[in-house]
This record gives structure tokens, C-alpha cells and sequence, in this order.
């Protein structure tokens, strides 16, 4: 007995017209960034930024209202830049997709899955560390795009979960069991 095989076209790369996509539309390799403006940080300024040597991103990320469906490219940080004409951060990312390396803005980037992050409580300044779950992309009150995380934490034997963690409220997490099982001890 045969069973009929259906296949699901993906759509394609370009944005649908009902998308909220992250800051810009295009593609970030598309992005003009002189290297020329780029400034290296040292290791140890580098790893004070928002999304350090070793952190695992996404980037690109868009969302489909129609189809609900989050989208987005996935990679991880291989170096960070100053550049001086617009006074922001830059990073060199390692796709996962294609190992090839891009040159991204720090607002085309978020936390990926399974990065190691602290999550401070806005309320008693105490920190607890975590793993991201899954990134969310949502229209802001004003517009613009919002980024809030679901975040993994262990408590002894329980796994607990937070939903909507605010951006502000996480940094990334230099994870050392990782570094020590690679040999970094930056």
C-alpha cells in the first residue's frame, strides 16, 4: 500500500510584506560597513560588549504575523569591532548555515538558543543564571520591534522556565565548563 508524499515548499528568503523584520529590511550581508572604520577591541573590552567572543546568535530575525513562524540565520561571534563613523558595535559572525563569516551591527543580533546568560531581577538587583530558550520578536507600544527571551534556569531538582524576560535584564554568561572542554581561558 502507497501513501501519497506531500512536500512543503519553504517560503522564500525575501521578507513578506507582513513581516516584522528586525531593524531593517535587508539582509545584513548587504550591509556597507567599511572595515576600514572598524576598530578592534582587545579581548578583555571585547568581552564586556553585549555579545562577546563565543556567544551564540541569531541575526536576521523576522517574524511572519501571518504564519506566526519566527525566522531567522544562527552563528556565533568570532570577533568584535568599534567602528568610529558611527560610533556603534560590529561583529564578526560565524554562520552556522553557511561557515562563512558576516559583519553585522549589534542591533541585527540577538541571544540564540541554548546561550549561557545571567538574568538580573529588576526588583532585588539579584542575578541568576540561565540559558536562553527561545528569543521573541513582538511590535512594541510604539512600533518599533521588542526582543524578550524564555529563559531556562535550574533551581536544585527543578527546571523552571521565564517567559518575556526583557532584553535589559540579560547579559551573556561566559559559560566555563565549555571554556575548560575547548582549553580558552581568556
Amino acid at each position: 500500500m502507497s501513501f501519497p508524499i506531500r512536500v512543503k515548499q519553504e517560503e522564500s528568503e525575501e521578507t513578506p510584506p507582513d513581516d516584522i523584520s528586525n531593524v531593517a529590511t535587508d539582509d545584513s550581508e548587504t550591509e556597507d560597513i567599511s572595515i576600514d572604520n572598524l576598530q578592534p577591541l582587545v579581548p578583555k573590552v571585547a568581552s564586556k560588549t553585549k555579545f562577546p567572543v563565543g556567544c551564540k546568535i541569531w541575526y536576521d530575525a523576522r517574524k511572519s504575523r501571518a504564519s506566526r513562524v519566527l525566522r531567522a540565520k544562527s552563528g556565533s561571534v568570532v570577533g568584535v569591532y568599534f567602528d568610529f563613523t558611527s560610533f556603534r558595535h560590529v561583529y564578526k559572525v560565524n554562520s552556522s548555515a553557511d561557515c562563512e563569516e558576516h559583519t553585522l551591527y549589534e542591533d541585527r543580533l540577538m541571544y540564540g538558543i541554548n546561550c549561557p546568560v545571567r538574568v538580573t531581577n529588576p526588583d532585588t538587583n539579584e542575578a541568576v543564571d540561565g540559558v536562553i530558550v527561545v528569543p521573541k520578536l513582538d511590535a512594541g507600544s510604539d512600533g518599533k520591534q521588542q526582543i524578550s527571551y524564555a529563559v531556562q534556569f535550574t533551581e536544585g531538582r527543578h527546571v523552571s522556565v521565564e517567559f518575556l524576560v526583557a532584553a535589559d535584564r540579560i547579559v551573556y554568561r561566559e559559560d566555563k565548563v565549555v571554556n575548560e572542554v575547548v582549553g580558552r581561558n581568556d
